[in-house]
């Protein structure tokens, strides 16, 4: 009777370990579309034929160990399935890098600073990280926007000094509001925040509001929220509002 040879039947079963841990993580994936999005985006050769080699196994265990698990650990698998097949000196390495910039484990943002740094080099982090001070900002201003908004290390370059010099230069945002709403440089300036600021200037410059609204307030609103509390609820000024917020639409489709 032929039979697997030993270490064969040990990689199979560790394979088979490995797949039920995955499923278990993306318990709440019900039609799958998490699981196909991570089988197409991680090495699977490698994990399944050598699952020890991989470190996934390990990996899973220590960003557990980290803090980072149930729902997290599932995002963080779907989103950046690669960071799990990383060596154990990098994920480390990676770790500490997000604790020193002050992320602590408990911190539910401690997740989105891995992913932020995950794929960014010390060289392009300092980078960025020069074009903040180069409009004010101390370096402690900076790590405590990237604490509080780490997607801001995802945005590029040019998108990151395109809300610099909209939020502190067009409409002079003090630096401080920014350190403590990072996120409104995340919204789309063309898309969102212009069209959005053309429709305040409008309604406050003709006090058609009974109480003053801070332009932050306006821009956080979802698009419903917005075109009902600040354009369609203005009877006969709605179409001009209207036209305020989308003409830049109109203007490129016509």
């Amino acid at each position: 009777m032929l039979t697997k040879p030993l270490n064969q039947r040990s990689d199979i079963s560790s394979s088979w370990v490995l797949w039920v841990l995955i499923w278990e993580i993306l318990a709440e994936d019900s039609n799958n579309e998490d699981l196909i999005r991570v089988i197409r985006r991680m090495s699977w050769d490698l994990v399944v034929i050598d699952p020890e080699k991989s470190g996934l196994l390990r990996n899973i265990e220590y960003l557990k160990s980290c803090g980072i698990v149930g729902s997290q650990l599932s995002m963080l698998l779907v989103r950046l399935p690669r960071l799990f097949c990383f060596n154990d000196l990098k994920l480390r390495q990676l770790v500490l890098r997000v604790l020193d910039m002050g992320f602590t484990t408990d911190s539910r943002m401690f997740v989105h600073g891995l992913g932020a740094l995950c794929c960014l080099s010390e060289k392009t982090f300092d980078r960025k990280l020069d074009l903040f001070r180069s409009y004010g900002f101390s370096k402690e201003e900076c790590i405590e926007m990237i604490r509080t908004a780490p997607r801001l290390l995802s945005a590029s370059e040019e998108r990151l000094k395109s809300g610099l010099d909209f939020f502190l230069k067009k409409i002079e945002f003090g630096k401080a509001v920014l350190v403590r709403r990072p996120c409104c440089m995340m919204y789309s300036i063309e898309n969102r925040v212009i069209p959005r600021y053309r429709v305040f200037q409008i309604v406050t410059a003709r006090r058609m509001l009974k109480k003053d609204w801070s332009f932050y307030s306006v821009l956080v609103l979802s698009e419903e929220n917005f075109l009902n509390k600040y354009v369609l609820s203005f009877g006969d000024d709605a179409e001009e509002l209207l036209l305020a917020y989308k003409g830049h639409k109109l203007g490129a489709s016509s």
